[in-house]
């Protein structure tokens, strides 16, 4: 494989493994390429993890604000010390919500909420991950952020754990959703299981295995999964550029149009040639475009 390798891999991370060895698997495999991922699904979480290579990698800001949708369980009982079934167990209930009482607390955790990251999280606290902290033995006090749960629902129940779809955006921790909302049912809970299901548009149909990615050989098999680059820029708007125009935008030259034939008076479009291939991303201010960061593929 070459470093000429431009575009999107929907990958459904695989249980057990971090989401930055996926991604360094894949690079290796494809002869390293530059390379980043959107969204970090925690080891024990499966799901839809977003790869770029290449040049896809500048569009990773267009869809790391992207809505994510989970499914996940919590088991009810116990406090761990990671939030999830991997920790050592902290304190334990007898409690058990029953599913009149998990609904009824559910629109508490629904719309606008603050909630502090687990300290076995990767948040950065003087330079570094606030899990380091916790592995010392320390207690790493997280301040709460403001986060946005677009919706929740309840699955199914048993004895002891209860199954939730949840859609939400950017920065929002499953793990802390479930430690809060048992301490608002007054017990103790954790995530034993999550999985991504969806990033944006995207849904589950589009991933595809870490085993079949790297089964890819040669250029056929690279088209057959991999999605381009601009897939992830359908809500951008778009300037098409004559010949002449995607010359000088290529140089870094600023280009000077008529209100007329912008698609908005301010904010940042994307770029095509005539025949339809992006180019790069520019700002427009006063009627002139200004090139922000060129596609080199």
């Amino acid at each position: 494989m070459t470093h000429s390798i431009h575009g999107w891999l929907f990958l459904d991370k695989p249980y057990g493994m971090s989401s930055n060895k996926a991604l360094q698997k894949i690079r290796s495999h494809f002869g390293r390429p530059k390379g980043g991922h959107v969204g970090t699904l925690d080891p024990l979480a499966t799901g839809f993890l977003p790869i770029a290579l290449g040049d896809a990698t500048k569009t990773i800001p267009y869809l790391e604000k992207a809505q994510k949708t989970y499914t996940f369980e919590a088991t009810w009982g116990e406090q761990r010390t990671t939030d999830d079934k991997e920790g050592d167990v902290l304190s334990s209930s007898d409690v058990r919500p029953t599913p009149e009482t998990i609904i009824e607390t559910m629109p508490c955790f629904i719309g606008d909420i603050y909630q502090a990251p687990p300290i076995y999280s990767a948040i950065k606290m003087g330079g570094r991950p606030a899990y380091e902290k916790a592995r010392r033995g320390e207690m790493p006090q997280m301040e709460k952020r403001l986060v946005v749960v677009h919706n929740l629902s309840l699955i199914e129940t048993t004895d002891k754990t209860a199954l939730f779809q949840m859609t939400c955006g950017s920065g929002v921790f499953v793990r802390s959703l479930v430690r809060d909302m048992a301490i608002a049912m007054g017990t103790v809970g954790y995530v034993s299981k999550l999985r991504r299901v969806q990033v944006g548009p995207f849904l589950e149909k589009d991933m595809v295995s870490l085993e079949k990615i790297l089964e890819i050989q040669g250029g056929s098999g690279v088209k057959d999964q991999m999605h381009p680059l601009d897939v992830v820029l359908d809500d951008i708007p778009v300037v098409v550029l004559e010949d002449d125009l995607c010359f000088r935008f290529r140089f870094g030259q600023r280009i000077l149009f008529d209100q007329m034939h912008l698609p908005v008076s301010r904010g940042d479009v994307l770029c095509r040639d005539q025949s339809g291939k992006p180019v790069g991303f520019a700002e427009v201010e006063d009627s002139v475009l200004h090139p922000k960061r060129l596609f080199n593929y």
